[in-house]
């Protein structure tokens, strides 16, 4: 049996076919038409029939056309997801690849689906998300995202730092990062690796937008919840960080 894209792949090869065969048709319907123009015709006659199932041939083959253009534009998107996704996966497997340059890998790799509500497509990217991890660690259990945090996590603020589980050194740098106040040489000497592997990652993120255009409400919240999810492990962060900033899309 044949799925959809196997049928799209087969009327795909047969469009340059059926677009000659709607030239041609045009072509006789419209000389059809002159001729009955210039010549009576009435219902029931050979002309007046000849009219009506040239004009029906050309309908068909004009709609068949459309759906191969159709499955065309459908197989382009998907190989371009296709694609991304690819240069994600070997993102995430690389070693040498911070936690920031992952993040973003995965994220920029997810293909929003603006016909879809900001639900289905969470959905989607929690398992966009799970494939990549799992593509550079194949042990990795599938992780879910609580879509009720994520909910909080959409109107926290800065307040929410002190409900962390981090120092309270670690604690007053993230507070750092969100007023740009964030100083390198401090965290490297007063935090323990993890965590300043961690606030690392929370001042690139927080300071490059990708041309986005996020405000400083939306960024604020993205850093927060990647500082959310790194209690729990790379995959939580990226999902929830990743939520948030799908939100703006």
């Amino acid at each position: 049996m044949y799925n959809s894209a196997g049928f799209c792949t087969i009327l795909r090869v047969a469009k340059s076919y059926i677009l000659k065969i709607c030239t041609i048709l045009r072509v006789l319907y419209l000389k059809t038409l002159q001729f009955c123009n210039r010549t009576k015709s009435y219902p029931g006659s050979s002309i007046k029939n000849s009219e009506t199932k040239m004009n029906k041939y050309f309908l068909w083959a004009v709609a068949i056309a459309a759906l191969c253009s159709s499955c065309e534009t459908e197989d382009e998107a998907f190989a371009t997801e296709t694609k991304n996704q690819t240069i994600a996966l070997q993102q995430a497997k690389s070693v040498a690849a911070n936690d920031y340059q992952t993040y973003q890998s995965i994220l920029h790799s997810f293909v929003y689906d603006n016909q879809q509500p900001y639900q289905e497509n969470l959905l989607r990217f929690e398992q966009h998300v799970n494939r990549c991890i799992a593509y550079g660690n194949e042990t990795a259990p599938y992780e879910q995202m609580d879509l009720k945090q994520v909910a909080f996590l959409a109107t926290a603020d800065a307040a929410y730092i002190e409900h962390l589980n981090y120092s309270a050194t670690g604690k007053v740098i993230i507070y750092a990062v969100l007023n740009q106040q964030y100083n390198e040489e401090t965290a490297k000497s007063t935090l323990a690796p993890e965590e300043y592997r961690l606030v690392q990652t929370l001042a690139a993120l927080h300071n490059d937008n990708n041309g986005n255009g996020y405000d400083d409400d939306v960024r604020d919240k993205k850093t927060i919840a990647f500082a959310y999810g790194a209690q729990y492990g790379f995959t939580q962060e990226v999902l929830y960080a990743g939520a948030i900033e799908l939100s703006a899309k």
